[in-house]
């Protein structure tokens, strides 16, 4: 293998982190980078993995750059490396980003990692969803905790994901923990992170092994949170919960939260008998109405 590729590599890479570059020197390291993991000689190497971490890493950290120019550039060519490296790589792609999410840095950077993870996540191989869902849970508690209001939102997009490709691999007392954390930020006041804490109790009720289990617990703790708060946007936010709740617990669960005396036919008695309810006072208005015209 041709040495002179590893070399240069790691030239550039070392050149990013180490000196203060020109926003055009950066942008030309940048594309090097890329076109470095890309090649065929680079992928030979016993350290590839190594590599693609590292340029990864480098990427990401100028996804965080002041200049827009240089975030735009740092992410284009991150997306390069990515199409070029999901379908051989995509183990590797999912366990650089998942350390990325872990640390928990700049909200650009953690954005972009969020939205890239959701998009993979339908690749994870089954025997290895526990292992993701197990370690993300406590990275998802840590970064509901945060405020930047355009995070909340990538977070709510990554937990429709999350819930659905990853929520099976946790125990229901391992959801029950996220879903409390979530629901925790429904009466705060800004009212972007009360909307995305609700869709996010909502997706976790919907991909939980015991919907409707889930789904009372919910409205009994958004009737708790009631009780104990009833300042306006705490009000405002278990409203806000509660309507879109209510309709997964009238439509969505019917069939599962049967009355337990229920025989399964009791709709239909009921309906015979109003009925014949109805059909008896049509009669009789038709009587009184006969009476009165005679």
């Amino acid at each position: 293998m041709d040495k002179s590729v590893v070399n240069q590599f790691t030239s550039y890479v070392e050149q990013l982190r180490n000196t203060e570059c020109s926003q055009k020197e950066k942008i030309t390291c940048f594309q090097h980078i890329a076109e470095c993991i890309m090649s065929p000689m680079l992928a030979s190497h016993i350290n590839y993995a190594t590599h693609i971490n590292m340029a990864t890493t480098v990427l990401l950290l100028f996804c965080e750059d002041l200049d827009p120019v240089v975030r735009m550039n740092a992410e284009e060519n991150l997306n390069r490396i990515f199409r070029a490296l999901e379908k051989t790589r995509v183990s590797r792609i999912l366990m650089d980003l998942y350390g990325e999410i872990k640390r928990n840095g700049n909200q650009r950077s953690l954005r972009i990692c969020l939205n890239l993870f959701a998009y993979y996540a339908p690749q994870i191989r089954e025997k290895n969803i526990k292992w993701y869902a197990v370690r993300l849970l406590p990275c998802l508690q840590t970064i509901a905790q945060r405020k930047e209001t355009q995070l909340c939102e990538t977070l709510c997009e990554f937990v429709k994901n999350f819930g659905k490709y990853l929520q099976m691999g946790l125990t229901d007392s391992e959801s029950c923990k996220l879903f409390e954390a979530f629901m925790a930020n429904i009466g705060v006041e800004c009212a972007v992170k009360r909307r995305c804490s609700a869709q996010n109790c909502i997706s976790l009720i919907e991909n939980s092994r015991n919907k409707s289990l889930m789904a009372k617990h919910g409205l009994s703790k958004a009737f708790e949170f009631l009780l104990l708060d009833q300042q306006q946007h705490n009000v405002v936010g278990v409203l806000g919960f509660l309507r879109l709740l209510l309709p997964l617990i009238i439509y969505g669960f019917g069939t599962d939260c049967t009355d337990d005396g229920d025989d399964g036919h009791s709709t239909h008695t009921h309906t015979h008998t109003a009925g014949n309810k109805g059909k008896a006072n049509s009669n009789g208005t038709q009587r009184r109405c006969t009476g009165k015209t005679t």
